[in-house]
C-alpha cells in the first residue's frame, strides 16, 4: 500500500474520531493505543498493520462500522482500467 493510501486511512480515522467527538489523545486512551503511534498513523507515517490495528480497535470500542474506514486497493494503473470486450462480455448481466 502506498504512502498516499496510508495518509488517506489516517484522514479517515481522524474524521471518524471527530464524528465521535474524540480528540486524538482521548481516542488513544479509549482504544488503548500509544498516543505518539496514533499521531504517526493519522499522518500516514506508519505501517499498514498499525493502521489496521487502530481501525479494528475503533470498531470494537465504538458503535461504528469499521469497514467504512478501509480504503480499497487501487486496481488501476495509470489512472485507468482497460477492460477488453471479452472480459466485459463475461461479466455481462442480462435480465428478462
Amino acid at each position: 500500500m502506498t504512502s498516499d493510501n496510508r495518509k488517506l486511512l489516517g484522514a479517515r480515522i481522524l474524521s471518524e474520531a471527530n464524528d465521535l467527538k474524540r480528540t486524538i489523545p482521548a481516542l488513544a486512551q479509549e482504544i488503548g493505543f500509544d498516543l505518539a503511534s496514533l499521531e504517526r498513523i493519522i499522518k500516514g507515517n506508519c505501517s499498514i498493520e498499525e493502521t489496521y490495528e487502530v481501525i479494528e480497535r475503533m470498531g470494537e470500542h465504538y458503535p461504528i462500522d469499521a469497514s467504512d474506514l478501509y480504503v480499497p486497493a487501487d486496481d488501476c494503473t495509470h489512472d485507468i482500467k482497460i477492460m477488453r470486450n471479452d472480459v466485459s462480455r463475461a461479466s455481462e448481466r442480462v435480465f428478462n
